[in-house]
């Protein structure tokens, strides 16, 4: 019902998450706690592409996920059931669920899964800088997109100065 709302209201795609780490939602096997239930992802997957709206391409879905919810050695049956589906993104967190924002990204697992994943990848975490988002376009130039998130609300003019380095005007 909500999607065909979406719908009706102009929207053309909707993004699940399945990355969300809060322990009051990942506890309930939602957000990052479904990605220890790869078949119940894929349950949901084949009730949404069941719809006509999704099936027929009328409106897109696209995931943001996290390398796991206490392992990345869990991506890899998440991936697989991911590429099953016509996504129009998936957007990789590159830390497990129990990890919440703590800690160092996995640049490694990050590398790992987007290989995985068959869907355009977007790469989100701890863009801080502008020397943060040239070092991650640097070392992932196949990646589809950076999701600055949380940098965002640190510094409201760093997509501003990204855009500006990217440009020439600012070093």
């Amino acid at each position: 019902e909500t999607a065909r709302t979406l719908h009706e209201a102009g929207y053309a795609e909707v993004n699940w998450n399945l990355g969300c780490p809060y322990p009051m939602v990942a506890n309930k096997g939602r957000g990052s706690g479904l990605l220890t239930f790869p078949e119940r992802i894929e349950a949901i997957l084949n009730t949404v592409y069941s719809d006509s709206l999704f099936a027929d391409g009328l409106l897109r879905l696209s995931v943001k996920t996290r390398l796991g919810r206490k392992s990345s050695a869990e991506f890899e049956s998440v991936a697989k059931t991911l590429n099953n589906y016509p996504l129009s993104s998936v957007t990789i967190h590159p830390r497990v669920g129990t990890q919440m924002y703590r800690g160092e990204v996995d640049l490694e697992g990050f590398a790992l899964s987007h290989d995985l994943i068959t869907a355009p990848v977007i790469y989100n975490g701890d863009i801080r800088t502008t020397k943060d988002y040239h070092l991650i376009h640097k070392r992932f130039p196949n990646i589809s997109a950076i999701m600055i998130g949380r940098g965002l609300l640190a510094d409201p003019f760093l997509a501003k100065r990204i855009r500006e380095a990217q440009s020439g005007e600012e070093t």
